[in-house]
Formats: C-alpha cells, sequence, structure tokens
C-alpha cells in the first residue's frame, strides 16, 4: 500500500510524462527506486519514460524486470509488449501483449495498444475489431479512435476512416494528429480540394508553418 507521498511523487512523475520531459521522469523514477526497490509501478513509470526518451533496449530491460517483480502487472506486459513492437521484436511483443489482455481483458489502454500491434503487424480486421470494442466500452477514449481511424484506412475503408476521425475530432478539436490523418484519407477518397484545404487549417490550427510544398491555397482546379 502506497503513503500518501509516495501517491504524489507518483503523481508528479506522470506529470512530467505527459508534459513530454522525459529526463525528468526518468531522473524522478529512478530516484522513487531507491527507496522501494520492489514497487512495480515505479518500474513502470521508469520503462515508459524510457519508452518516450526513446531509450528502448533499456525500457525493455526495466520493463522486463517489472514482470519478474509481478507476474500479474498487466500494465508491465502491456509497455513490455509496447516496447518490444518498437524494437521490432514482433513475436515477443505478441506474447507480452496477449499476457496482458488475459489479465485485464477490459481495460481500455491495454486494448488500445493491442489494437495498435495488430495494426503494425497488418492484422487490421483484429485492429479494428478490437478498437472498436474499445470505442464502445469507453466512448471517451480518443486515442482509441485514433487508432481505430487509422486501421480502417490502411485497410481501405477511406470512409469508414474520415468518419472516425470526425467523430474524435468533434469531442476534442486539438488532436492534432487526427486532423493530419483525416486531411490524409480525404485525399486519398480523391477530394483533393477539401485534402488540401484541411492540412491548411491543420496548420494554421497548431501555429506552424504552412509546408513550403503547398504553396499558395489550390482550389482544385486541373493543374494542367
Amino acid at each position: 500500500m502506497h503513503n500518501h507521498g509516495s501517491v504524489q511523487e507518483h503523481l508528479v512523475v506522470n506529470e512530467r510524462l505527459n508534459a513530454g520531459e522525459f529526463g525528468q521522469a526518468i531522473g524522478l523514477s529512478a530516484k522513487l527506486l531507491e527507496d522501494n526497490p520492489d514497487n512495480v509501478d515505479v518500474w513502470v513509470l521508469l520503462g515508459r519514460s524510457l519508452i518516450g526518451a526513446g531509450e528502448i533496449q533499456e525500457a525493455i530491460t526495466v520493463l522486463t524486470r517489472a514482470t519478474f517483480i509481478d507476474r500479474k502487472s498487466a500494465l508491465a506486459w502491456s509497455y513490455l509488449g509496447h516496447a518490444q513492437r518498437l524494437a521490432g521484436k514482433t513475436s515477443l511483443a505478441s506474447t507480452s501483449l496477449s499476457e496482458s489482455v488475459s489479465l485485464a481483458p477490459s481495460d481500455p489502454d491495454i486494448l488500445t495498444r493491442l489494437g495498435l500491434f495488430q495494426s503494425y503487424t497488418g492484422d487490421y480486421k483484429s485492429a479494428v475489431d478490437t478498437l472498436r470494442y474499445v470505442c464502445l466500452i469507453s466512448p471517451n477514449q480518443q486515442s482509441a479512435k485514433v487508432n481505430l481511424g487509422n486501421a480502417l484506412r490502411l485497410s481501405g475503408d477511406v470512409s469508414g476512416a474520415i468518419a472516425i476521425y470526425e467523430s474524435a475530432l468533434l469531442c476534442d478539436p486539438n488532436l492534432s494528429g487526427c486532423h493530419w490523418n483525416r486531411a490524409m484519407a480525404i485525399l486519398l477518397s480523391g477530394d483533393y480540394k477539401l485534402g488540401f484545404q484541411a492540412i491548411e487549417a491543420r496548420h494554421q490550427r497548431v501555429g506552424a508553418r504552412t509546408p513550403s510544398w503547398i504553396l499558395d491555397s489550390w482550389s482544385g482546379t486541373p493543374v494542367n
């Protein structure tokens, strides 16, 4: 059982993670482990921080340690599978993710990582089924919606992907990556005018410089 101080310290690490300050999150996690080396939750925090910092092999080592400390930690198995996928170790990732789902079959975050893996390996049908289920049990899970849209787009269901992206954006208009994915899907659908307008709008929304390859706004008229 965690004391109040440790809970607060965990929250601080999570804040650093969410802010993209992975170096600080790594340092804070390592410090917490000095006082409590068998705390699986902190090992998972450290593994997540290392993933964010791009230290994938180190993350695999840390998260493997977490699974040895607690063989029933679904979160440790899930992030281990995620790190293994990023390292291209698909067979190991499949085993780890399957273990995590067997331990927590209705956890939206764990199922979302499974769906990502299925999409990564080209099993788009399974990815769509998994991510649709996540959206059903957790309607506010916008990352699942975005990844469902990606799986649909990659499977060839472009119109379905656009509908899912737009559903996610209705809930959270600030999903910059989702705006980009929607624009790409619209271009794939053949609506070049709307697609390029969506790209321009996305860059204006995030305050980024419009890419030089867009040049002037295109009205959709023939280019030859």
